[in-house]
């Protein structure tokens, strides 16, 4: 479990359960995405599976690697099908796998990734399976939102929270990172403590400039008249591909400003923006914040909806415009 970065205490758990032969029947894995779950699923499946009980996991055995390669038949990852996960999923490919016998082992490890996304008839299928399951079987559950889940599901399974990393962990993973200060700040707080944000942040190339435009149209909006504003939007405009990473900027931008004007020291996504900031939210009152927060989040969802970027822009400028 080395390469799982955070959760001390669930690798904990799981090292004693294993150890002591208490492993559960089944298990909800309960966080946000990239702080764990999926590689914990994998990392326990390998303790369990592998073919060297010595040293398990070796890492060299053929269960090992068939793990890695996502090819050991004891090893069963459900994915959901579009939006959800349909019935039939869980009959062809859970139901059968629980009542057949682990084919090159003494265990069967079966992983539901977005369980949130399984309808009502699906855990109710899921559920008769889950109230007595043969002793081979470890079913695990990974959700995001286990409000999804019905109750008689949770209560058949042992729940196991994620928690997001902390500022320090994040620092882990990028201390080998060729960063100034100042990225390596702002990949710290926009990751929200999870290690797949981070790689996905890491991988856009773009990621800090359209963080600085982003900051750079507020600003100059803040300030400009009403022909200066569509020369900006004709300047947003540019970035078209791009308008809703901008407004996810924007938001967060409101969001920091409702944070310093409720709470004394809070955590900010534009911590180099602070003192800007602080200046800034003395000339908004809360209700206005709130406007714009719910304007910027009605604007992505019209540019989601494929509606005209330059009919949204304007009319989202014209309302952040206003007193």
């Amino acid at each position: 479990m080395k390469n799982i970065i955070g959760q001390t205490l669930v690798k904990n758990y799981f090292k004693k359960v294993i150890l002591y032969d208490k492993l559960a029947h089944s298990y909800i894995f309960e966080g946000q995405i990239g702080v764990g779950r999926k590689l914990m699923s994998i990392e326990i499946s390998k303790m369990l599976l592998c073919l060297n009980k010595k040293n398990a996991p070796c890492g060299e055995c053929n269960s090992c690697h068939q793990i890695n390669a996502g090819t050991n038949p004891d090893f069963i990852v459900i994915n959901k099908d579009t939006n959800i996960i349909k019935v039939n999923t869980i009959r062809d490919k859970i139901i059968k796998e629980v009542n057949t016998k682990p084919y090159q082992s003494n265990h069967k490890v079966i992983v539901v990734n977005d369980a949130h996304a399984l309808n009502s008839q699906s855990q109710n299928t899921l559920l008769k399976t889950l109230e007595d399951p043969p002793n081979y079987i470890t079913i695990i559950l990974i959700t995001d939102n286990i409000d999804k889940l019905l109750s008689t599901i949770k209560s058949r399974c042992i729940h196991i929270r994620f928690k997001n990393l902390s500022q320090d962990e994040i620092m882990e993973y990028l201390k080998n990172k060729n960063l100034s200060n100042k990225a390596l700040s702002t990949y710290i707080q926009f990751s929200n403590g999870s290690i797949g944000i981070l790689k996905n942040l890491l991988e856009d190339e773009t990621f800090l400039e359209k963080r600085t435009e982003s900051i750079k149209f507020l600003k100059t909006l803040q300030y400009c008249d009403i022909i200066e504003m569509y020369t900006l939007i004709n300047n947003i405009l540019k970035y078209k591909d791009n308008i809703g990473d901008i407004l996810n900027f924007w938001f967060l931008w409101y969001r920091d400003l409702a944070m310093i004007k409720s709470i004394k020291s809070p955590q900010l996504y534009f911590q180099d923006e602070e003192m800007y900031l602080r200046i800034m939210s003395d000339q908004y009152t809360y209700n206005k914040i709130s406007i714009n927060l719910n304007i910027i989040q009605k604007s992505k969802l019209d540019i989601e909806k494929n509606l005209n970027s330059l009919f949204v822009i304007e009319h989202l400028l014209l309302e952040l415009k206003k007193g």
